[in-house]
Parts: structure tokens; sequence; C-alpha cells
């Protein structure tokens, strides 16, 4: 299902679909730029295996329709992808995650992170999911202002483990459970 939603916003439109696995090195070579640029911790492992780590999380959420790409110039200039309780523990039922989020600085001026986050809302709640969650570095101010500007909130009662110097948000999309 391509589920395309098309924004002007001034300057060039951008195009907001659900990833396919065709995408997957051009997704792969955004999310290499987003852990040198952005300066998020790897941690101390193997860096090929970290990034294999990830394609391999990456296909099975795409399979599951739960990544988004916006689209500038043809060229995908960002990404939004999440995860539920039937692929990590610490996820709680009827939540949907999101675990990577990242937008090219060209494209960011465009709203791309607002649409990327809209359209997977919409995904979620066509699902059936009650809630999105998702974390930030403490650090990350830019991203702490996005998240409350589009009505996420703060969870103080929630952390991932293992996973410390980090502000987590919710946002309520429904009451109904999803199942």
């Amino acid at each position: 299902m391509h589920n395309e939603d098309e924004q002007d916003n001034g300057m060039q439109s951008i195009c907001i679909r659900q990833a396919a696995k065709t995408d997957i090195a051009e997704l792969t070579a955004l999310w290499e730029q987003f852990m040198t640029t952005e300066e998020e911790a790897i941690s101390d492992a193997d860096p090929l295996r970290v990034r294999l780590s990830w394609e391999k999380r990456l296909y099975r959420q795409i399979e599951r329709g739960h990544v988004h790409v916006v689209l500038c110039a043809q060229h995908i200039a960002g990404f939004i992808g999440a995860v539920d309780s039937q692929e990590y523990q610490w996820v709680p039922a009827g939540i949907l995650y999101i675990v990577d989020m990242y937008v090219q600085p060209a494209a960011r001026s465009k709203a791309a992170a607002r649409c990327l986050m809209q359209a997977l809302e919409e995904a979620a709640k066509a699902a059936g999911y009650r809630e999105i969650w998702t974390n930030t570095s403490q650090n990350n101010r830019r991203v702490q202002v996005l998240l409350t500007r589009n009505g996420f909130q703060p969870l103080p009662e929630f952390a991932i483990p293992d996973l410390p110097g980090q502000f987590y948000y919710g946002k309520l999309l429904s009451k109904q459970s999803h199942s």
C-alpha cells in the first residue's frame, strides 16, 4: 500500500509515503548520516554489526508498515520508523514506539518531520494503536520542542532498560487498544 501525501511548503513540495524494501540502501545511508552528524552514540560495539542489526530491524518494520519516508525532489530526505510489543517486550501493548526519526537539514524547513509524524500517527490510528511513544537525548532540545509542538507529553514513569540520558514522550491517539 502506497499512501502518498504531498505537501507544498512554499519552496518545493514534499511527498510522504510508506517505505518499501527497495528503499533500504538509501535509508541505511541516511541512518549512517544521522549517526555521524547528530552525534548519536552507537555504543562500543562493532559498527558493522550495529548497522546490520539496524538493517534487519528496518526490514521487519517495513514489512509491517511502520516506516514512512519523506521525498524532496524525488529523493528520500528523511524517515521515521517504529516498533511495537510484538517486536520488543519493553514496548507496552497498544503502543507504537518511534525508534528512529531523521530528516536531512535541508528538508527541515519544509516541515518534513512534522509531516512524517502525522503520517505515522494516521497509520497507527488506522491499525488500532492507542498511543505513540518515543525518546530523545536529554541534550536534544530541537527534538524535544518538535515533540511538544506536535502534542507529545513527557512520560516520567517510563524508561528503556540500559538507555540512560533520555527524555521519554507519549501522545494519546485513541482510547481503544491495539489487539
